[in-house]
């Protein structure tokens, strides 16, 4: 029996979770060095300076951080917990960046490759048709020209393997393809 690859779109679920903040003077510069794939992927480790970033505090804010969270809308940080379990998977297609945050390890995600697994014979039709083939080595990725990230089923296993937290997943490839509707949300539980 062949087992298919399956692909998830992987989306930060920052509920009950307390989010990370740039400090101000570090908010442009993130803005202007972890670009979207929309505006490059040169890689960024050799003149890398740890952001200095903090976990937002207040009366009605979560105590806890989670594994993986988001700092730009393109940006998704993990947790050096994360990083020691997923790091093969993550460092395929891009870099891991130290972020200084009190009592805490994260890791700025940067996608220094976009691959495009996608089918060319069915561009036009609506969501995302991938070619099996062309999908190995393909376990946490972005798309040229997309802000979307996508994780395999490998990825997820080992994501739920280790109890981590932070992102959902939809699947978008294969079963999603079946029909007009997207699939439930699934929301990894811990």
């Amino acid at each position: 029996m062949t087992t298919v690859k399956k692909i998830y779109s992987a989306s930060v679920d920052g509920t009950g979770f307390a989010p990370l903040r740039a400090r101000h003077e570090d908010m442009s510069f993130l803005n202007e060095r972890l670009k979207s794939p929309m505006y490059g992927t040169r890689p960024l480790a050799s003149t890398w300076t740890p952001l200095e970033m903090d976990v937002l505090q207040g009366a009605k804010v979560p105590r806890h951080t989670a594994d993986v969270t988001q700092i730009t809308l393109y940006t998704f940080a993990f947790k050096a917990a994360a990083v020691r379990v997923l790091g093969d998977l993550l460092m395929a297609h891009g870099e891991l960046l130290p972020i200084s945050v009190p009592g805490h390890e994260y890791y700025a995600y940067h996608a220094t490759r976009h691959p495009d697994p996608r089918d060319p014979a069915r561009a036009d039709d609506p969501g995302f048709s991938f070619l099996e083939e062309r999908l190995d080595g393909m376990d946490f990725f972005q798309l040229p020209r997309n802000l979307m990230y996508f994780a395999s089923s490998a990825f997820l296993e080992v994501y739920d393997q280790h109890e981590l937290t932070g992102l959902t997943f939809r699947e978008r490839w294969p079963e999603a393809q079946q029909g007009p509707t997207l699939p439930a949300l699934r929301i990894p539980t811990k």
